[in-house]
């Protein structure tokens, strides 16, 4: 529950810190430059939950069929 606790927290701000330079400072300001952060942080969350979603409910039903009474 701790890790998944830690990557939860830690990946929003590696996902943010990967861009190497804002726009501030290169000057860019083209607004339509602004709209893939959350689109890139909605994609990694996603590779991120989906696994560990999976793996709990095959986990849960593998104990459940050990626990089931014949």
């Amino acid at each position: 529950m701790k890790k998944t606790l830690i990557i939860l927290v830690y990946l929003p701000f590696s996902v943010y810190a990967s861009f190497p330079v804002p726009n501030s400072l290169t000057g860019n300001n083209d607004p339509s430059t602004d709209s893939w952060i959350p689109l890139i942080f909605a994609f990694w969350l996603l590779i991120i939950i989906i696994p560990i979603i999976l793996i709990r409910h095959i986990i849960m039903k593998k104990n459940q069929a050990k626990n089931k009474p014949n």
